[in-house]
């Protein structure tokens, strides 16, 4: 679109003035009218080679918006600076890209998002206080994430899907059972598929997690170390950071000591970077500071509370599953 229709001249008293301004090259760059220095009527902005950028009404009216090929980008209304009712933005092969809807600025009711192809990306409702819904779709249609939103923000539970449907915390609730088995069985091999292969940084010391990892696979060895139970608790959390996945899966754990059966509460910190297929762990009782090295970077929603000391039961158990 390389031309655009002649402002019409407001009717309005006192008479409004003709404004232009140009590119360095000459090409008209903005036109439209001020009254008293505030724009009214019709206002039309242009890119560097007289393409019609903005097309817009003041105080109130239709804007639009256009790329520099001459497709419409955008267009909605506006009412005294503030949007108002549905809004569509589209992709620069002019399919839709986005659906929207504003009551005096603010984003309302059902939004949704599409990808160039016109397939559901997002789909979002929310009322006028920022609280709501926020979904979004895998390329085959399926649900990928949804999450409650309050006040703007992403909060309370949040759920994860593979393609396939399937909830992520139930893979890594899959995979921490039988990382948790290997732990029991002495199964060295299995137990060294769930650990990162990584040294770190922990409080200025240069701390070798091989070396960690091998003083615990040598107690397994020797059968100084035993699980007799671990169960994991309902009180499951998941995370999303780009394309790495983060579980929090809270579990308790009994051991066998010569005194009794020894209880701890912990949680296991997963990571996955292939949504899921497969994990890494560590123990959350170490400690934020030491999970947050040991996985890189944890997401900051993610909180490790300090756990109680380990009781020790008052009647042995001899139980040999994992829950």
């Amino acid at each position: 679109m390389k031309t655009a229709d002649y402002p019409v001249e407001p009717k309005v008293e006192p008479k409004p003035e003709l404004v232009e301004d140009f590119h360095d090259n000459g090409q008209l760059k903005i036109r439209g009218y001020e009254l008293r220095g505030d724009r009214v009527g019709h206002w039309q902005t242009f890119y560097e080679d007289g393409t019609l950028r903005y097309d817009e009404h003041h105080p109130a009216g239709i804007r639009k918006r256009f790329y520099e090929n001459g497709q419409l980008a955008q267009e909605g209304y506006f009412d005294e600076g503030l949007e108002q009712g549905e809004f569509k933005d589209y992709h620069k092969n002019g399919n839709l890209r986005a659906v929207r809807n504003f009551k005096d600025g603010q984003i309302v009711g059902l939004g949704e998002a599409y990808s160039e192809d016109g397939t559901l990306e997002q789909q979002a409702n929310f009322d006028a206080k920022g609280n709501g819904t926020l979904q979004e779709f895998w390329p085959n249609g399926q649900l990928k994430w949804h999450s409650a939103v309050i006040a703007g923000e992403r909060s309370g539970e949040q759920k994860y899907y593979d393609r396939q449907g399937q909830l992520v915390v139930e893979k890594a609730l899959v995979a921490a059972k039988v990382f948790q088995q290997s732990i029991r069985d002495g199964d060295i091999d299995a137990f060294m598929g769930f650990i990162l292969d990584e040294e770190i940084f922990y409080e200025g010391a240069r701390v070798g997690y091989k070396r960690i990892i091998w003083q615990f696979t040598e107690k397994m060895k020797s059968g100084a170390f035993s699980q007799d139970r671990a169960t994991f608790t309902e009180q499951t959390q998941m995370f999303m950071d780009g394309d790495e996945y983060y579980a929090y899966l809270p579990v308790q754990i009994e051991t066998p000591t010569a005194e009794g059966v020894m209880v701890r509460e912990s949680a296991l910190v997963g990571y996955s970077t292939d949504i899921g297929k497969s994990w890494k762990f560590v123990d959350a009782a170490d400690g934020y500071d030491v999970v947050d090295a040991v996985l890189f970077s944890l997401p900051r929603e993610l909180s490790i509370p300090l756990f109680p000391e380990p009781k020790l039961l008052d009647v042995k158990r001899n139980q040999n599953s994992v829950n």
